[in-house]
């Protein structure tokens, strides 16, 4: 793993250790304290995973950065002090720094796409999944964290769960580093789901209410579904990049279409978190909450546009095909 154009040019195949394979989209580095601590979350899987890191065509300065943090992903721990004294506060500091590197090494391999939106990330990611074997996908952000218990808990539910297609993890929301309350929980509150804990269409079709990120997807469900994906020149795109903006939700709402069962597991597996950004790019997931007070040429739309894509996912969901779909202002 140290040298960095031996790692690209080796395949999956070669480097496949695990049953599940973890999938982010780097379009740029994010802060070095954020890489770490992805990284970090991702090697210290109870369950052991392989990486798959996607990138854009970093700099050669940046990729010796990544897989500077690759070899030894670290992360800081602020612990209080046993030793603070409130009556004498400049005696001993009220918290320490503890840095701790991850006790297991990431089984990952790097390599440059072209995609511009996050459909087009997640199909990616789904092929190559399919190509190699592998049982369970995620996709995440590399700004994020996962839960280092989630994916094997996530494996537990599917062993006594085999009917469930995908399973979410409850999502810890952070928006500019301020926490502002959990996601993909809709399906436990009371009268929403029709049965507690799985997402039903009648909820999706009311409430945008769950996260692709994290999501642990059974490959085997989706690719005995026939009808739920699209299949041009032997590859398949379950998410459609003909609906922007909004092509996760359109994904779940044709995935439950096509009676494939989507789950929550009442765990705390992923923590997403929102910074403030100038400008939108598509590759995300993300919607940033200015969207609409963005310029055009930064990524930015209007209110009719929004609403518009929004109604395309309610729409066009039971729909395979991947048809050109364009937005012409009223």
């Amino acid at each position: 793993m140290k040298n960095t154009k031996k790692k690209e040019s080796m395949s999956l195949k070669e480097h496949k250790k695990s049953n599940v394979l973890i999938v982010a989209y780097l379009r740029e580095l994010p802060t070095i304290e954020s890489l770490n601590e992805f990284l970090y979350s991702v090697a210290m899987q109870k369950h052991p995973t392989d990486l798959l890191l996607l990138h854009g065509g970093l700099s050669k300065a940046h990729m010796e950065v990544l897989q500077g943090v690759i070899d030894k992903p670290t992360i800081t721990l602020h612990k209080p002090n046993p030793d603070f004294d409130p009556e004498n506060p400049s005696k001993a500091p009220k918290v320490i720094n503890e840095t701790t590197q991850s006790l297991f090494p990431l089984n990952v391999v790097l390599q440059e796409v072209k995609v511009s939106t996050f459909a087009e990330v997640f199909n990616t990611g789904f092929q190559a999944a399919k190509e190699h074997g592998y049982e369970f996908m995620s996709i995440c952000e590399p700004e994020d964290v996962y839960s280092t218990y989630w994916v094997d808990t996530a494996l537990t539910y599917a062993k006594e769960r085999p009917e469930i297609g995908i399973f979410t993890p409850i999502i810890r929301n952070v928006v500019f580093g301020a926490f502002q309350g959990y996601y993909n929980e809709a399906p436990w509150a009371e009268g929403m789901a029709e049965e507690a804990g799985k997402y039903d269409q009648n909820l999706m079709l009311k409430f945008n209410c769950l996260s692709p990120l994290g999501a642990i997807v059974r490959m085997k469900s989706l690719l005995e579904s026939e009808d739920a994906i699209e299949e041009r020149d032997e590859k398949l795109y379950p998410m459609k990049t003909n609906i922007k903006l909004t092509s996760p939700y359109e994904f779940f709402l044709r995935m439950a279409y096509n009676d494939i069962e989507i789950m929550n597991v009442p765990r705390l597996g992923y923590e997403q978190r929102i910074y403030r950004r100038e400008e939108y790019f598509p590759t995300t997931s993300k919607l940033p909450q200015n969207l609409v007070q963005m310029p055009e040429d930064k990524g930015g739309m209007t209110q009719q546009e929004a609403q518009f894509w929004h109604k395309k996912a309610t729409d066009a969901y039971f729909i395979e095909d991947d048809e050109p779909i364009e937005y012409i202002p009223a």
